[in-house]
């Protein structure tokens, strides 16, 4: 990942609990508040349908780095100004649309190429990835590349085979000049005389594609989001464990990412003082703890995962372990004692520390904390109940009282649940 996904505790709202049973075994939990800021993908900007990652609620809190669009007409809301086409011709059509009200319609007119196209101004030498939106007949190939301004070789390039729905492509490239041109290419079907639309276009920096930023006449930019929780009565130092069912943005073998560290969970005010889950090169998942001292991390695995596949990721210590586990499989540990001393009241769930950085590129669908110790079966039952969001009272009959439960957030809105 180009940025970390960390996981860190966050800060509670004034809002009355409200108590309730947990339907199985005793113990109830109260209704407590996350804190979100900037721009998370939630099932309410996916409901709106102007921008996002345009998948159909629920589907988990998006969390997200800071990005900004360099397409500045990806939606084609009012025009299509700064789109140029060659061999046909090119409207705004409002019968048609992914995101918004409206999208861009080529019309391929001769069975030579057709190109509609977009010239952008970027920095030089680096990495851009471009996306769009595309709907294409049955039995239409399109070319969807980004290209230097100057040149005529692609950066990047996919083949996109019509379905008659909507589908999304993606490419990413180098460049070395500063400008980038993105072309959508009618790839020499038989015969023309058809149409085909786009919508929901960007072009930025980075290896992997965010969710879609709204442009209508200019560049625009999202913030990088940040879910926080109240750290309190959640485990201590010594003692714990947490959960989280995530889905990523990126690929395991995207090392420009991976290799960055990103964070799937941190408790911590300094990174000196820390309890964490993160990736490292070349795609492993790791936990560390430690108190100013550069403690060693413990590989608790290296999965093979593509963009948009789901994972289950388990981090649990003692005083004198850390550990954990990926998709179901039995904990591993190794020993450690380095116990941190930190004065942090909240946690991060998706970001690094206190820094609000290295975002998890990916969404949450699912998030719980442990007091207590967890087995291997422990963890072959969370990871089954895969990215359905389990009820407090499933949890709670599923697993042994030892675990004890301590938090448990759907990832739908700001609400999760506590142990009362």
């Amino acid at each position: 990942m180009t940025t970390d996904a960390a996981i860190l505790f966050g800060m509670l709202l004034d809002s009355p609990p409200l108590i309730n049973g947990n339907g199985n075994g005793g113990g109830g939990y109260t209704d407590e508040t996350l804190t979100f800021t900037g721009d998370l993908i939630t099932d309410a900007v996916r409901t709106a349908g102007v921008e996002g990652d345009g998948l159909t609620p629920p589907a988990g809190v998006g969390i997200w780095p800071a990005a900004t669009n360099l397409v500045t007409n990806g939606g084609f809301e009012t025009n299509t100004t700064g789109w140029t086409a060659t061999g046909g011709s090119f409207a705004r059509d409002t019968t048609r649309q992914f995101f918004g009200v409206a999208s861009g319609r080529m019309t391929v007119l001769t069975d030579s190429d057709s190109v509609a196209s977009a010239a952008l101004t970027v920095s030089s030498a680096a990495v851009y990835t471009a996306q769009t939106r595309l709907l294409i007949p049955v039995g239409k190939d399109v070319l969807f590349r980004i290209l230097e301004s100057t040149g005529t070789t692609p950066l990047g390039s996919v083949t996109v085979s019509g379905t008659g729905a909507w589908q999304q492509a993606t490419v990413t490239g180098t460049s070395t000049d500063t400008g980038i041109v993105v072309q959508v290419i009618d790839d020499a079907n038989a015969g023309g005389g058809y149409n085909l639309w786009m919508d929901g276009i960007q072009l930025e920096s980075g290896s992997i594609a965010t969710p879609y930023i709204e442009t209508d006449g200019g560049t625009a930019s999202r913030l990088a989001g940040t879910v926080q929780q109240p750290v309190a009565d959640l485990f201590t130092a010594t003692q714990g464990a947490a959960f989280a069912r995530i889905v990523t943005g990126f690929a395991n073998t995207n090392t420009a990412v991976v290799g960055s560290r990103v964070m799937l969970f941190g408790d911590s005010d300094a990174t000196s003082q820390q309890i964490i889950l993160n990736t490292g090169a070349p795609g492993s998942i790791s936990v560390n703890r430690r108190n100013n001292d550069g403690a060693a991390s413990h590989v608790i695995g290296t999965p093979t995962y593509a963009a948009g596949d789901s994972l289950s990721v388990l981090s649990a210590w003692t005083a004198t372990t850390i550990g954990g586990a990926l998709n179901g499989a039995a904990i591993t540990t190794a020993a450690n004692t380095s116990i941190p001393t930190y004065a942090a009241t909240t946690l991060y769930i998706g970001s690094r520390l206190a820094d609000g950085v290295r975002q998890l590129n990916g969404r949450v669908l699912w998030w719980a904390t442990f007091a207590g110790t967890l087995t291997n079966a422990d963890s072959a039952t969370l990871n089954a109940f895969g990215d359905t969001p389990p009820t407090w009272a499933q949890i709670k009959g599923a697993l042994p009282a030892t675990a004890e439960l301590t938090s448990l957030w759907p990832a739908v809105d700001t609400t999760y649940q506590k142990a009362a």
